[in-house]
């Protein structure tokens, strides 16, 4: 054993829990214990709410007048709202702004933050959202106050000797991992001697022996396949195709109008895919702008 996670209070995790029990049953006693904890948030090892909340407004046929759903958004938009703020008034666009003694994983936060920041965007169609964590990761692949590449094995500089038994087994960084980040507090031996008097954004060290900045854990890593992935579907949508079958088609052009007409059970896939206005909102310019490209193809 090498170390504990501390917790002070479960109400996170039921939260969580009757969360994804209401949403895979519907059964109302998941709800109502949903309601009777109220909403959590946090998305680390001792705090999991927000992972509730997701689960909540991604829900298939949620309500999304109701009240759980308004406080489930809500919440989330607050934390992006932050974290937006946060990401403005960092040069390198980087959202994480408080560390805490004991609190490692700096890296996991960019990762987790953007997750919120990308859910703030679906939620608002708002660019600017998607932009800061899109910033995240650039910080992550190199756009940082060090130059280097967190995740082993890419990039021009990235770590070579995380704290990470198998890697030391073999002496050779295993590729594909994201370590720790930076971290103010000099809790281990490698921070003492290499970061003392260094800024936060250059408290780390590439040494086998820093397990507050280099370590190598799953659930710093898990985020970033999250983030990644979820990156990769939102910066790769197809204009126009608001069906979100991959391509842009007159089955595009004719769903559009439908909704812009109000037709009964007309749903849109991916309503940002037609915002070809690029205001935030869909209307009937946005429309023969898809006519004029669909004709143009």
């Amino acid at each position: 054993m090498t170390g504990e996670y501390g917790d002070s209070s479960d109400k996170d995790e039921r939260y969580w829990a009757a969360a994804q029990m209401w949403r895979a049953t519907g059964e109302e006693k998941y709800l109502k214990a949903v309601e009777a904890i109220g909403i959590k948030t946090g998305m680390d090892s001792a705090n999991l709410g927000d992972y509730g909340s997701i689960a909540i407004i991604t829900a298939k046929g949620i309500d999304k007048n109701s009240d759980i759903y308004k406080k489930s958004k809500n919440s989330i938009l607050r934390s992006a709202d932050n974290y937006l703020a946060d990401s403005g008034n960092n040069v390198f666009g980087y959202s994480v702004k408080e560390y805490y003694r004991n609190g490692w994983g700096s890296n996991m936060k960019a990762c987790n933050q953007g997750i919120l920041l990308g859910y703030a965007y679906q939620l608002t169609g708002d660019k600017k959202f998607l932009d800061a964590a899109n910033a995240n990761l650039n910080y992550l692949f190199g756009c940082n106050p060090l130059g280097i590449c967190y995740f082993t094995g890419y990039g021009t500089v990235s770590p070579l000797h995380p704290h990470h038994r198998p890697s030391i087994a073999q002496n050779q960084a295993m590729k594909g991992m994201l370590v720790g980040g930076v971290h103010p507090f000099l809790e281990d031996s490698a921070m003492k001697a290499y970061c003392s008097g260094q800024p936060t954004g250059k408290c780390y060290v590439d040494n086998q022996e820093s397990y507050t900045t280099n370590e190598i854990t799953i659930y710093w890593n898990s985020p970033l396949t999250y983030l990644l992935t979820f990156a990769n579907d939102e910066n790769n949508s197809v204009k126009g195709d608001v069906n979100a079958d991959g391509k842009f088609d007159i089955a595009d052009v004719v769903l559009l109008q439908k909704w812009i007409l109000d037709v009964p059970d007309t749903k849109l896939a991916d309503w940002k895919a037609g915002d070809l206005c690029d205001d935030d909102r869909l209307d009937v310019f946005d429309l023969c702008l898809m006519k004029k490209a669909l004709i143009e193809k």
